[in-house]
């Protein structure tokens, strides 16, 4: 097992009581400067040292004297240890703490080591490890530098086979370059040694994301003088908690800072915080003790400062990124925040969907993603990934849609796909005299015009939608479809016809057919002349629009269209009864606004235009779709005209 914390240092608590300090274990010729009682000062290789043994012997090894301590340290040579049996038995409950000195003495290549830090316990001759810590050195790392204190921490428990057994140190090189040779120095361990306190806590020593529901427990502690037995004349536990090392070990009984936490008898060795006794935090490092009082309550046997890490907060999502739209070339921005944090917290943005990670955005590490000059391969779904030191989260996905034409069937002497999205049309269409070129003409029950490929496309008209067709018809009965992607009441779109009225229509439909969303224009257009008739819905505002030869004809709400789904019916052009002329339909992905409609209808009618009333023209009296000096002109003629009576008249 690793171990990347280190233990806090014990202190002596205040009052009667105290915590169990750390003591140093000896650790002979914990320098290397001895080899056969002689005191070192230059290098000795292929040499043993006192009180140490190599696993492979001294060939190769021995004694170096750059030092982090002294003259000279041990030096290793390829891939062995060096190793020392303490003079020390171990018992339940010990903490130690390894500390140790290392430098890469030389190599012929690359500075690269693997090493590890061992507390091992002997097993009848054999070194059985207890805990180990692991390290690196690199190139990169200060050349000839020693690096100090690299550390192995670890806590005996109950059970454990090292109970009762010796114990020893192990320095090894696990992996270096050959012709290499590695230094350790100054080696020191500190216990926290059995006394008969309280043993193997829950939450352990280090243990981290501890939940702060969390019912502490503990064991009893064992009877120095009868190992193997609980601690006798117990009557019970003080119990201590905070988030101050240096209080929670100086704290007694009579502490009023919320530390101490109350007694509890032998036999119930749990405790839960409380609303009332103070409740656990999030992102909190705590320090723990049990205290055993004896049956005298004259004497008490002080515990162990234990230390723990509550759970950590993950990041918050405060904003959600919204859609957006922008046309080719221009900057789309999407934008999230995260509620303050306890710890940093970093950004990453991907397409698609969470948890999909295979694509992140380069550049995509801040809360606001910037995206300049957008093409159509830059649409789709974006997500970001908030990390702080507790996790991370995701976002929901926001769709970047780039606006553009997506469908165009010019109806030119073919039915192919102006756009090059590669949606022709497919069937036997019989080309006349158009709008513009040639268009099709359709006789009620001939063969439609199916668009290829289009089940799964021109299906996004929840984000914004235009549909636009030429057409040329008369009266029929029925409601007659121009272009449509749906049938019946299935969820789709549909252009047409309004019955026998002949007026224009446009409708969306919600994915359960419920609840038409029909918008119908207050012109007719099959009077046998050509027309402009153009569907669109607002997103926004929730608005179907019907526009006839370029002007709005027609508004009504659809508050439900953006919960509609895609329909799985190919689009048709020309469909069923319809029997007229067709010519150029257009589809886009957005609500192209009322000037780029205008200029529809006027691409195909040079010379003409369109009046636009939502421009401020309640003043153009003289309706030439202008406020001009003509409007003047009305109002001199009426200038000083006075009805209040009396006054002005009789």
């Amino acid at each position: 097992m690793k171990l990347r914390i280190t233990f806090c240092m014990c202190l002596m608590s205040a009052l009667t009581v105290s915590a169990v300090m750390a003591e140093p274990i000896e650790v002979l010729n914990h320098s290397f400067e001895y080899l056969n009682g002689e005191d070192l000062t230059l290098k000795v290789m292929d040499s043993g040292v006192d009180d140490w043994e190599f696993a492979t012997g001294p060939d190769g090894n021995g004694i170096e004297d750059p030092s982090s301590d002294g003259d000279v340290c041990v030096a290793i040579g390829g891939v062995d240890s060096v190793f020392q049996l303490l003079d020390h038995t171990i018992a339940p409950g010990d903490e130690y703490t390894l500390t140790f000195d290392a430098f890469y003495l030389w190599s012929s290549a690359a500075w690269d080591a693997t090493f590890e830090g061992r507390l091992y316990y002997d097993d009848n001759g054999s070194r059985e490890v207890l805990d180990y810590a692991e390290n690196n050195f690199s190139t990169g790392m200060p050349d000839w530098a020693w690096h100090y204190d690299y550390t192995v921490n670890t806590t005996v428990p109950l059970g454990s086979p090292a109970i009762g057994k010796q114990l020893g140190i192990e320095l090894a090189v696990t992996a270096q370059a050959s012709n290499s040779w590695f230094g350790f120095d100054n080696v020191r361990l500190d216990g926290v040694l059995q006394t008969g306190a309280a043993v193997n806590p829950d939450p352990y020593v280090g243990e981290e994301e501890v939940e702060l529901s969390r019912v502490f427990t503990w064991q009893i502690g064992e009877d120095p003088n009868n190992p193997g037995n609980p601690m006798p004349g117990l009557t019970g536990y003080y119990i201590y908690l905070g988030t101050d090392e240096t209080a929670v070990a100086a704290a007694g009984t009579d502490d009023l800072s919320g530390i101490y936490r109350g007694f509890t008898a032998v036999g119930e060795e749990s405790y839960t915080p409380s609303e009332s006794s103070g409740p656990l935090v999030n992102d909190e490092t705590y320090y723990w003790r049990i205290d055993e009082r004896l049956v005298d309550d004259a004497n008490t046997i002080g515990g162990k400062i234990w230390m723990f890490f509550s759970e950590r907060t993950l990041p918050e999502v405060a904003e959600q990124p919204k859609d957006v739209y922008a046309f080719p070339g221009e900057t789309a921005v999407l934008t999230t925040a995260a509620a303050p944090s306890p710890t940093t917290l970093f950004y990453q943005w991907y397409r698609g969907e969470s948890p999909d990670r295979t694509n992140p955005v380069d550049g995509g590490d801040a809360a606001e993603l910037s995206i300049s000059d957008v093409i159509a391969d830059d649409e789709g779904l974006y997500y970001c990934r908030i990390t702080n030191d507790a996790g991370d989260v995701d976002t929901q996905s926001a769709l970047l849609t780039v606006k553009r034409l997506m469908g165009h069937w010019k109806m030119d002497g073919n039915l192919d796909d102006a756009t090059g999205n590669g949606h022709g049309g497919l069937g036997d269409p019989n080309f006349v005299n158009g709008k513009d070129g040639s268009a099709v003409q359709f006789i009620s029950g001939s063969e439609a015009v199916v668009i290829e490929d289009s089940i799964d496309y021109f299906n996004f008209y929840p984000n914004g939608f235009t549909l636009s067709v030429w057409v040329n018809t008369t009266p029929q009965s029925g409601w007659i479809m121009f272009a449509t992607k749906s049938i019946g009441l299935v969820a789709g779109f549909h252009i047409g016809t309004a019955d026998i009225s002949g007026y224009g229509f446009f409708t969306l439909r919600e994915h359960n057919g419920a609840g038409n969303g029909d918008v119908i224009s207050d012109v007719v257009v099959n009077d046998g002349q050509w027309h402009l008739v153009t569907g669109v819905f607002e997103p926004d505002t929730q608005l179907l629009k019907i526009y006839v030869d370029g002007e709005l004809s027609g508004t009504t709400p659809n508050a439900n269209t953006a919960e509609m789904l895609g329909t799985d019916i190919e689009l048709t052009i020309g469909p069923g009864a319809f029997t007229g002329l067709i010519d150029d339909v257009q589809i886009y992905n957005y609500a192209v606004d009322p000037i780029g409609i205008a200029l529809l209808y006027t691409d195909f009618n040079p010379g003409e235009t369109v009046c636009l009333d939502n421009v401020g023209l309640q003043f153009d009296f003289s309706g030439n779709c202008r406020i001009d000096i003509a409007d003047l002109v009305y109002i001199a003629e009426s200038w000083m005209n006075c009805g209040k009576v009396p006054g002005c008249l009789p």
